[in-house]
């Protein structure tokens, strides 16, 4: 697995904290043309979210958001495959370390709402200047996940230790 990866600041207004998670973890899965062909079962693996959350929700999502340059259809060894040409930024991007993959502490929600946050601050000044209002439109997040994030700020305070 790469050490990082450079995703678009975009993503953060187009998926949901679990998809967006889900989504740079697919991230890591790209070659260096930022395509992949890889399996439901690997991207559940790699993560740590459920097969069927992957086959059924994520994957969907993804394909009928817009997001990927391409997808192609191809067979191999009989099966039925797809494989993903991602977006690769040489502007407006942010680099994500593979720590965010590994790290146990919070969960996959928890950590694509870091990531959007990440992707929306200034000059990595984490300056959001913003009202909730704005954010919970613009990173699909309810009031609900906002007050468990509030009471969470000590976590987010290590984001260095996440590796975004």
């Amino acid at each position: 697995m790469k050490n990082y990866t450079v995703v678009p600041n975009r993503i953060s207004s187009l998926f949901s904290p679990n998809d967006l998670y889900t989504l740079i973890g697919l991230y890591f899965t790209t070659n260096s043309n930022y395509s992949t062909d890889s399996t439901y079962l690997q991207i559940a693996d790699i993560t740590k979210q459920s097969f069927s959350y992957i086959k059924d929700n994520f994957m969907p999502r993804l394909e009928k958001s817009g997001f990927c340059d391409r997808i192609e259809l191809f067979i191999q060894e009989g099966l039925k495959r797809k494989r993903y040409f991602l977006p690769h930024p040489q502007t407006n991007f942010r680099i994500i370390q593979k720590e965010v993959l590994e790290n146990t502490d919070l969960t996959s929600e928890e950590k694509g709402f870091i990531i959007a946050l990440y992707c929306n601050t200034v000059n990595n000044s984490f300056n959001l200047t913003m009202s909730w209002k704005f954010w919970e439109e613009k990173i699909k997040v309810n009031a609900a996940r906002k007050s468990k994030v509030d009471d969470n700020t000590a976590k987010m305070q290590s984001i260095k230790q996440l590796g975004v």
